[in-house]
């Protein structure tokens, strides 16, 4: 792909070749903000992913249970 794009921009004048590289660097820029996008919203759900694990552990789900029943006056 790079020869394929040196062969393209040995084609094109210095004012297109600089709007090609520009445009490139934009989708990097791009690219990388979704990639913190999805890599802050993957540390999120595993967060809450353990956090729920932990809620349904059996030692904490009685105590939960036991402490609603208490609550409630059951």
């Amino acid at each position: 792909m790079a020869r394929r794009m040196r062969r393209a921009m040995g084609r094109l004048n210095r004012d297109d070749a600089a709007k090609l590289r520009a445009r490139v660097d934009h989708l990097e820029i791009e690219l990388q903000a979704l990639q913190d996008t999805v890599y802050r919203d993957v540390q999120r759900h595993d967060g809450e992913l353990a956090e729920l694990r932990r809620q349904l552990d059996p030692t904490n789900l009685v105590r939960a249970l036991s402490d609603d029943a208490r609550r409630r006056g059951l």
